[in-house]
């Protein structure tokens, strides 16, 4: 309502009052596409990943993108593009209401006590929401600090710099996306040696998804930068190679707020969060000034490390629980090798240019490993997916 009320304001802040009414468009779907994300989220908590694969991962990306091509071969309207964006949202809402309903048509719930449940929720829910709120601030204060202390030239340095990541997190949240809803159901059959399998090989998966672009941006920094213009691979090289290590760390300890999360443990998640932020801004303010966006990069390093340490002992000690698995240094090895080892051998051999074909050496090499230890790894279990392999086991069995 606030958007399409403030929509001619909002427009001219952004120039032009084309924008005003795909504006409206999209504040009328807006809550059409928060209740598409909830409905999705009930399916999962279900122990199904079906709705969620089909109707957000393949639909609506897919017709969003043809929507939105298709409408401008035959208008420049731009409610016909807003619409074209937005009705994938309205089609996915209908068909996730109506899959949940044949998923809880199958449960049988007696009476439930209303106000129980919802201080259940809300003592869950409300230090969960504070967290993301820290988490996304954690995310996005360097670059703010780096253009008040420093320079915008060096802020946006810093932002080019961090874009990898991006790229690593869409490993981290499809295996993350998985794994919930297996672990809080088999937390709440307190199945612990299940849990500990699945967290373990989450683990393994989630390093040999993410570690190859992490200890790649590594090896080739300067080559990564370059790729945003001449102006970014001087000052930004330390930035980015410690950016790229902390990532080692932190999706080497595993999905341990998961875990948190899934045991009801928001409280713990939010302290640590918290925890993060005041050590990435105090760090910030002292070296920002001294190092500039090496510095930042220190900070949210440090910051990184800290919240995941907290998560890894809190874990241990309350599950007796480690993410360590029997594929996990095989995991750890061969990405070290593959896109360490390789890249920087032949950058030292014949240049900086070379690191790329240790890159793509480095690749092929990885990707016969992990299908000669397959089985190791638990890759396996992948099998289950395709129709027909249902008699594969591995990790996901339990999921």
């Amino acid at each position: 309502l606030g958007q399409t009320l403030a929509g001619p304001a909002m427009a001219g802040a952004r120039g032009g009052g084309r924008i005003v009414p795909m504006l409206r468009v999209l504040a009328v779907f807006l809550p059409i596409a928060a209740a598409h994300d909830a409905v999705l989220a009930a399916t999962r908590a279900h122990g199904t990943m079906r709705p969620t694969v089909a109707i957000e991962k393949i639909f609506r990306q897919v017709a969003q993108v043809g929507g939105v091509l298709a409408a401008s071969l035959f208008t420049t309207d731009p409610v016909g593009l807003a619409l074209a964006w937005a009705l994938p949202y309205l089609i996915g809402l209908v068909v996730a209401v109506v899959w949940y309903r044949r998923i809880a048509s199958r449960l049988r719930h007696g009476p439930a006590d209303t106000r129980a449940l919802a201080r259940q929720f809300w003592r869950y829910t409300a230090p969960r929401a504070v967290a993301q709120i820290c988490q996304t601030a954690l995310q996005r204060a360097d670059i703010v600090l780096i253009a008040a202390l420093a320079s915008p030239r060096d802020a946006a340095i810093y932002t080019a710099a961090t874009r990898f990541m991006v790229i690593g997190q869409l490993g981290t949240q499809a295996v993350q996306q998985a794994m919930q809803p297996a672990v809080s159901r088999l937390i709440a059959l307190d199945d612990r040696e299940a849990t500990s399998r699945v967290f373990a090989g989450c683990t393994t998966w989630t390093v040999a998804l993410t570690w190859p672009v992490h200890l790649s941006v590594a090896s080739a920094a300067p080559i990564y930068l370059s790729l945003f213009g001449s102006g970014y691979s001087g000052s930004g090289q330390f930035a980015t190679v410690i950016l790229a290590l902390a990532m080692l760390l932190a999706t080497g300890t595993g999905p341990v707020d998961v875990m948190l999360l899934m045991a009801g443990r928001s409280g713990l998640s939010l302290v640590n969060s918290v925890a993060a932020l005041v050590v990435d801004l105090a760090l910030d303010a002292l070296l920002i000034p001294w190092l500039g966006i090496t510095g930042a990069a220190i900070a949210w390093a440090a910051a990184l490390a800290v919240r995941n340490i907290l998560m890894l002992a809190q874990v241990s000690r309350l599950f007796r629980m480690t993410p360590s698995g029997a594929g996990l240094g095989l995991a750890v090895s061969s990405a070290l090798i593959c896109f360490g080892a390789l890249p920087m051998l032949a950058r030292l051999a014949f240049g900086t240019p070379a690191t790329l074909v240790g890159l793509v050496l480095g690749a092929g090499c990885y990707a016969g490993l992990l299908w000669a230890q397959r089985d190791r790894l638990a890759l396996t279990a992948f099998a289950a997916l395709v129709p027909g392999r249902r008699h594969h086991r591995g990790v996901t069995d339990n999921a």
